[in-house]
């Protein structure tokens, strides 16, 4: 829906170590530290008239964290872009959650996965989000 904040779903995990989602969208993390967490978005524009911007950001325990936004722009006609944001955060207690937020000036902007293909030559599927929560220091 364009101009409405949405979290973004994350309905699988693989390597979860101390990491879980919790609620489809709440990246929980069990042990207090330092982390860096990743995401990589697949964002296509469908429309065909229009480029569309999509801001993403991240949230903690259910709060915006403040300077952690970016906007980018998918032109029109089936632009494909790839929305890539880390932060790390030094001040992690256990338990506490992360979010990924984000909101777009079009519903013709999509966060969107790709199946994997055999033809004209093979690869792997695309996930519509990667996220990677990696533990920093000693």
């Amino acid at each position: 829906t364009a101009n409405t904040v949405a979290n973004l779903a994350l309905p699988t995990t693989t390597n979860n170590n101390n990491v879980v989602i919790n609620s489809s969208d709440q990246i929980t993390i069990s042990q207090a530290g330092t982390y860096n967490i990743q995401i990589s978005l697949q964002l296509v524009n469908t429309d065909n008239a229009a480029d569309h911007d999509i801001d993403v950001w991240f949230a903690k325990n259910g709060t915006d964290i403040a300077n952690s936004a970016t906007q980018y722009t998918c032109t029109k006609n089936n632009g494909r872009i790839v929305a890539s944001l880390n932060f790390i955060d030094g001040n992690i207690s256990a338990n506490d959650y992360f979010q990924v937020r984000y909101a777009t000036t079009s519903a013709n902007v999509q966060i969107i996965a790709y199946p994997s293909q055999s033809s004209p030559y093979v690869r792997p599927a695309i996930p519509s989000a990667i996220v990677t929560v990696v533990p920093v220091g000693a």
